[in-house]
């Protein structure tokens, strides 16, 4: 959200070992996405991102100090 009139949400990738190695997110225009919306985008980003953590080995169960993130 570096821009005026914006608004984004956004979660960690992470592989194997824990380490933060993408994200995803989504933004748009303030116009068109209201704080309701945002907040199920955020939920979607973090479904998302779990995900794709997942599939590259991620498990927080088994990584030291790893944590699941929390939402955008």
């Amino acid at each position: 959200e570096l821009e005026i009139g914006l608004r984004a949400a956004a979660a960690p990738i992470r592989d194997h070992r824990g380490d933060v190695i993408a994200a995803v997110s989504i933004a748009g225009p303030v116009q068109r996405v209201s704080k309701k919306a945002l907040q199920r985008f955020a939920a979607e980003a973090v479904a998302t991102s779990r995900t794709i953590s997942q599939r590259l080995g991620y498990h927080a169960d088994r990584v030291p100090g790893a944590r699941e993130s929390s939402g955008a």
